[in-house]
């Protein structure tokens, strides 16, 4: 199967799948936009405009209506691309923001202003119909957490740092394992129990995945990357967040990392 020309059954064992396309896609520009956007955010941030607008035109021009999963031709699949792509260009323009710390002044400090944005917004994420505007919602959510204060707090727990390192492969493997027991024991011990067993057996998996196969990914990708840059890899070569960006009580709160790289 080749995810960059993913088809409709393709999508049936695992629906997650067809994001994935979308995200090697996007990996074929990833530099390209890395590059403009340490030149220019709002070069990227025009480009994640033009990719919207132009990708939900060319779709409604073919008769497709939101949700849009895949298309079923060259020019659609090229329209459902374009109008993901500023979901992934959002991503890293937050960051951006964040590791120059544009606009500061205006960035919230009390918990109260923040907690109450973050309540706000993902009650609105979660009514909205609108898939570029969710995205737009959880990213300003995701800009206040990392601003610091309770939210920041609470996510440095163990529990929730076990979750993020293991969260794409639990993404991705969720649904197999859901199915699948599904289908060989729901007659033997019910549905209830299945829903019960599936999700433990996921993070099990999950964790599995992360260690065997996002680990040594990660760490090949560094070697790789070290290799072009002509500097040594060190065991502490983890990926950097951008320091300086938490602010908790008014001081920067401080980013540790797990052996991946990954805040811990």
């Amino acid at each position: 199967m080749s995810l960059l020309g993913l088809r409709g059954e393709d999508n049936l064992l695992n629906p997650v799948l067809w994001s994935l396309f979308i995200e090697m896609r996007f990996s074929i520009v990833f530099m390209l936009l890395a590059a403009l956007c340490q030149r220019s955010w709002i070069v990227v941030l025009g480009i994640g405009v033009a990719s919207y607008f132009g990708g939900a035109h060319l779709l409604a021009a073919l008769g497709y209506r939101e949700p849009y999963i895949m298309g079923d031709s060259l020019t659609s699949t090229a329209g459902v691309t374009l109008f993901y792509l500023p979901s992934f260009i959002l991503g890293m323009l937050i960051a951006e923001v964040l590791h120059k710390r544009i606009g500061s002044n205006f960035w919230p400090r009390s918990n109260w202003i923040k907690t109450g944005i973050v309540a706000f917004l993902l009650a609105l994420g979660l009514a909205v119909n609108s898939d570029i505007l969710r995205e737009f919602v959880f990213a300003t959510i995701i800009f206040c957490i990392c601003l610091g204060g309770w939210f920041d707090e609470l996510l440095r727990r163990r529990p929730f740092l076990f979750l993020g390192r293991a969260s794409y492969s639990l993404y991705l493997i969720h649904l197999p394992i859901l199915f699948a027991m599904t289908y060989w024991l729901q007659t033997k011990i019910g549905i209830a129990a299945v829903v019960l067993i599936a999700p433990v057996l996921s993070l099990v998996a999950a964790r599995a995945m992360y260690a065997l196969i996002e680990v040594p990914g990660i760490g090949a990708g560094r070697t790789v990357s070290a290799m072009f840059a002509r500097r040594p890899v060190g065991a502490d070569a983890a990926l950097r967040e951008a320091s300086a960006v938490a602010r908790s009580s008014g001081n920067l709160a401080p980013a540790s990392h797990a052996p991946d790289g990954r805040l811990s």
